[in-house]
């Protein structure tokens, strides 16, 4: 729990993320016609189309709840899809009310002061400066994220655009060298993350950089050649970085990469229209994974989601929204590839290396996704940027040559537009208030139950309750207030744990952590009791367990002790054997087949 609401995971990053850009998103959609811009429909189009799938998958999700808020551990649910979407608004909108030119500086001054913060915070971890608790494991730096690879994409995300304010002759000596120290402490984080998704998107980034070449008035050939030679030489460093990387941590996530991905296709031909939900995946894992997955990485780690952005989204919402989520980043390295291509992309010859730097900045992160997944830390800061990059690349003088519509000229009707903005206004309103609702619940539960191990005035089980009345819906409070509550001598503790699982199963019916700890529960009252009503209630539950996920050991040593309680031996020998096979190294596992054995 985070009584303080303040870890890298806890509510005070989901707060901000709801009130700043469901904010700036009104306020955006108040203040220009992005919405009714018809040279931005086809990105408008995508979004709206984007956020209903999502939306049917929510209704239609194996654990609504979660699909709504997103689960406490990657708060990718529906509400911050909408967060995405706001975001790609409000970095349209900036272009719309500031100019291409001004809101490209602002953008890329604002990446250059982030990134100084965010690397000196990553090489405070280095020296042992930790106030936090944000530190990662091993020798990987992963602050102010508490994870690696999160700090290499937002490190690669803000610091390309602060190169191009570095490299930016237009920008005041003082934006420049706090570009500067930004990029240096960002290169050296960088370093010690050791993480090689965001390296192969930064190459691939620089090469698409390097390919893009303003002006078609030089020989096509020369040109082919100044393109190719160098967009290979930066393919090249980054293979070579990518395997010196590879040498260091060991090629065996290599393997584990694509055996989640057979797992991840596995669960879209089961689900292919609208998928299990957001946070659907984490339900259905256990039932998706094979025997030989489980024999290689084990079954105590919980998968929630896929390490790539395609599969995990097609996993949570369907092919359907899969094809749209990547047509959308074609809509905006489309934008990106044609403001590199233009001669003076924002307004002189300065604010173009900027945007510049924004671009490689945008297309890194995207690729990198590809090896990765959507992260509620970093993406509402990419889609401004790329709301910055297309609505930049709309309103260019090349462009707006070449994609000219006469039509977009003329201001829409003001009914139709006014209805639109206020729907959406509306919608996000309602949006901001269940997120700041369902935020403050989560702080006041996990306040509440910090203080059962050592409250005084009550005891740790009415502490428990007293966190569950402000979020009854919460995995981990339930989880935690039934492990509280099965730690009591009598039945009647453990029938009041069973009685909070079965809450939290009503709204979490295929949690696995909720699915196996009730289990748990189920037969440690067979034993306490030594009734076989209850022996047989457990084996009966487990049955259903285990048909749902054949391959979580877990469950297979659990329903045999339930079936030795009720006195089917040779069921129990089948079942504990199967746990063994899953997993054969077991201790726990070893020593309930021998007692078996002695039955």
């Amino acid at each position: 729990v985070d009584p303080e609401s303040l870890a890298p995971a806890g509510t005070t990053r989901f707060a901000a993320f709801a009130v700043i850009v469901g904010m700036g998103g009104v306020l955006s959609l108040l203040s220009t016609s992005v919405l009714t811009d018809r040279r931005l429909r086809s990105a408008m189009v995508l979004w709206a189309s984007l956020l209903t799938v999502t939306a049917a998958s929510t209704a239609a999700a194996v654990d609504r709840w979660h699909a709504v808020f997103g689960s406490p551990e990657r708060g990718l649910g529906l509400l911050t899809w909408i967060g995405f979407g706001l975001a790609f608004v409000l970095g349209a909108g900036l272009v719309e009310r500031e100019g291409t030119h001004r809101a490209v500086l602002l953008v890329t001054r604002a990446a250059a002061s982030v990134l100084v913060a965010v690397a000196g915070f990553a090489l405070a971890e280095r020296a042992g400066f930790d106030p936090a608790g944000t530190a990662w494991s091993g020798a990987r730096l992963g602050a102010p994220f508490a994870q690696s690879t999160f700090l290499a994409v937002g490190l690669v995300l803000l610091g390309a655009p602060a190169t191009g304010v570095v490299l930016d002759r237009g920008q005041p000596i003082l934006w420049r060298l706090v570009g500067t120290v930004g990029v240096v402490g960002g290169v050296v984080a960088l370093a010690g993350t050791q993480a090689r998704g965001p390296i192969v998107g930064l190459g691939v980034g620089l090469a698409l950089l390097a390919t893009a070449r303003p002006g078609r008035r030089t020989n096509p050939r020369t040109t082919r050649l100044q393109a190719i030679v160098p967009a290979a030489l930066c393919l090249v460093v980054t293979a070579g970085v990518v395997v010196a990387l590879s040498v260091v941590r060991g090629w065996s996530s290599f393997g584990g990469r694509l055996d989640e991905w057979a797992v991840g296709w596995r669960g879209i031909r089961s689900r292919p229209l609208l998928g299990a939900g957001p946070e659907g995946y984490r339900a259905t894992f256990g039932s998706l994974v094979d025997a030989d997955y489980v024999r290689r990485y084990g079954a105590e780690t919980i998968t929630d989601r896929a390490h790539h952005a395609l599969i995990d989204t097609a996993l949570s919402s369907g092919i359907l929204a899969a094809l749209l989520l990547g047509s959308l980043w074609f809509v905006v390295v489309r934008a990106g590839w044609h403001l590199l291509r233009s001669r003076d992309s924002a307004g002189s010859r300065g604010a173009s290396m900027s945007m510049r730097g924004l671009v490689v900045g945008v297309v890194a992160v995207l690729t990198q996704q590809l090896l990765l997944f959507p992260l509620a830390e970093i993406d509402p800061v990419l889609w401004l940027l790329a709301g910055v990059i297309v609505a930049s690349a709309q309103r260019d003088t090349v462009l707006g040559r070449r994609f000219r519509n006469p039509a977009a000229d003329r201001p829409p009707r003001a009914p139709i537009a006014l209805a639109l903005v206020g729907v959406v206004v509306v919608l996000v309103a309602v949006s901001s208030a269940v997120s700041a609702w369902f935020l403050t619940t989560s702080a006041l539960g996990d306040r509440a139950m910090a203080s059962a191990p050592t409250f005084r005035q009550i005891s740790s089980e009415q502490a428990a309750d007293r966190a569950l009345a402000h979020r009854p819906q919460s995995v981990r409070l339930v989880f935690a207030a039934a492990a509280i509550h099965a730690t009591g001598p009598s039945l009647r503790d453990l029938d009041q744990a069973l009685e909070l699982l079965d809450i939290g199963l009503a709204d979490h019916p295929h949690d696995p952590a909720l699915r196996t700890a009730y289990a748990r529960a189920l037969v440690e009252r067979a034993e306490r009791s030594d009734l076989s009503a209850d022996a047989g209630a457990a084996v009966a539950q487990l049955d259903r367990f285990v048909a749902d996920a054949p391959n979580q050991p877990r469950l297979s040593a659990l329903l045999a002790r339930a079936q030795q309680l009720s006195g089917n031996l040779e069921s129990a020998r089948r079942s504990i054997d199967r746990a063994l096979d899953l997993d054969p190294d077991n201790h726990e596992f070893q020593a309930l087949r021998d007692d078996i054995e002695k039955s």
